[in-house]
């Protein structure tokens, strides 16, 4: 009642210098661990009339919240962020940079919860925004969510296209990462056409990048693709030795998720052969 009682006897100019210098203090006291209080810091900024920390905040909130499936809390986070950009003194081009960061974090979120349609928009005007300043790490990574997008919708030929595109770009960006994940998505494809020597081909080359970058969680989900597709061809000993390997991966990124997901094929490839316990 006290804080409350205090608080409420400030002026509105009072309250926006009060909570700027809270966002102040707060960043000094947890540089080591910002992420902890990026909330906090995204709402006192705001309040303070900072907008363009706020806006920063908000960002790594969305990615904060994404990260743990969070989708719901990302999406508000970055639609109250797209507001407020257009209160900032930054530069013209800063904040293109911003907005288009922003919309792709949107459109993982839209994404995660199936909402394609809105994320396909979100990710094309983030693409276009970045054309602007012909940022093309950020135009390759429209043109491969776009495509991963298309390839759950099993629209093949536009996904491939889209991938295609982004490909060309990482290769001459020398986009590791993402020309692992844009591999990975050809890859993927193409077992589901049986086109199985040319996933192989992509997964492996796919592997080859994720090892280089110590990449772990890639090398647990491309060797879970190539399991997938040796268990569709009954090449069952294969399958095994990738998923096994997969696991490994897993323990090594520490990733419970990935885990999940390399036991369920496996249990698939028990089922099949008629293993029920081992299933």
């Amino acid at each position: 009642f006290i804080h409350k009682s205090f608080y409420d006897s400030l002026d509105r100019r009072q309250k926006e210098i009060l909570h700027k210098k809270i966002g102040e203090i707060l960043e000094e006291l947890y540089k080591e661990d910002i992420y902890e209080i990026v909330v906090d810091l995204a709402v006192h900024f705001e309040r303070g009339r900072v907008y363009n920390k706020s806006v920063d905040y908000r960002l790594k909130s969305a990615i904060k919240a994404n990260d743990i499936h969070s989708c719901t809390e990302a999406i508000e986070h970055c639609n109250k962020a797209l507001s407020l950009l257009e209160k900032t003194k930054d530069e013209i081009e800063e904040n293109i940079k911003k907005k288009t960061e922003l919309l792709f974090e949107l459109g993982r979120g839209e994404e995660f919860i199936g909402e394609w349609d809105k994320a396909i928009e979100h990710y094309t005007e983030a693409k276009k925004h970045a054309e602007k300043t012909d940022t093309e790490i950020y135009i390759s990574e429209g043109f491969l969510r776009i495509g991963r997008i298309l390839r759950k919708r099993g629209e093949y030929r536009d996904s491939i296209d889209n991938l295609k595109k982004s490909f060309d770009i990482k290769t001459k960006i020398n986009d590791g990462k993402g020309l692992a994940e844009t591999l990975s998505e050809l890859g993927y494809i193409y077992s589901h056409q049986k086109k199985f020597t040319d996933a192989l081909s992509k997964l492996q080359d796919c592997l080859t990048i994720n090892k280089k970058h110590h990449d772990y969680i890639g090398m647990a989900r491309t060797l879970r693709t190539i399991g997938f597709i040796c268990r569709r061809q009954h090449k069952f000993t294969e399958a095994h030795k990738a998923l096994s390997a997969s696991l490994k991966y897993c323990t090594k990124a520490n990733s419970v998720q990935e885990k999940a997901e390399t036991l369920r094929e496996m249990a698939v490839i028990y089922g099949e052969q008629g293993n029920h316990e081992e299933e």
